[in-house]
């Protein structure tokens, strides 16, 4: 009986998250502002270029900043990880709703090279070890010249195995995206 309440709890706890609003002006983000840049103030706009998003906008954003050298760029958004029902093979997506997620962060400087890497909230069951900052800096200088790949070239995590992924795949999608919109708004 004691674990049918708690598995219902949980349940209806993943149930809630899914449906939660990502902060998409964490003050995480500031701090880190502040760390890479002494900027205080930061002044941001919104990026609104069709080339930065394929898909829903409602839980990403990508900002310029005008005083934050180096920091020039970011993106906040969210990534979805498991289902309430239990995790897919990585790639695997299944539906928005009743999932598990995190919301994060990326800095990045004139070139859409990345200067950092933020975990801000985490409400998956499994895979919290992805926001440890110290695994998180292997994302710093990336800047989209070769594929992420979990267990090769950033680490794998036992028991992480879907959120690495999904934030391999995230991180590589977003700074392809934005050095594509880098590159038009160049010419």
């Amino acid at each position: 009986m004691k674990n049918l309440l708690v598995n219902t709890l949980l349940f209806g706890f993943i149930l809630n998250a899914g449906t939660q609003d990502i902060d998409l002006a964490p003050k995480q983000l500031s701090r880190e502002i502040l760390k890479l840049s002494g900027c205080e103030k930061p002044v941001s706009s919104e990026l609104k270029s069709t080339a930065l998003f394929a898909t829903d906008t409602s839980e990403s954003r990508f900002y310029e900043y005008s005083n934050a050298y180096p920091v020039e760029y970011s993106y906040v958004g969210r990534v979805h990880t498991c289902r309430a029902e239990g995790c897919t093979a990585p790639g695997e997506s299944g539906p928005k709703e009743n999932s598990e997620f995190f919301d994060y962060f990326i800095l990045f400087d004139s070139t859409a090279r990345i200067l950092s890497v933020q975990v801000f909230n985490y409400e998956a069951t499994h895979g919290q070890e992805i926001t440890v900052k110290s695994w998180l800096k292997q994302f710093v200088g990336y800047n989209a010249d070769k594929e992420l790949i979990a267990g090769k070239n950033i680490d794998a995590i036992s028991g992480a195995t879907i959120s690495v992924h999904n934030i391999c795949g995230d991180i590589t999608d977003k700074t392809i995206a934005l050095k594509n919109c880098i590159a038009k708004s160049s010419d």
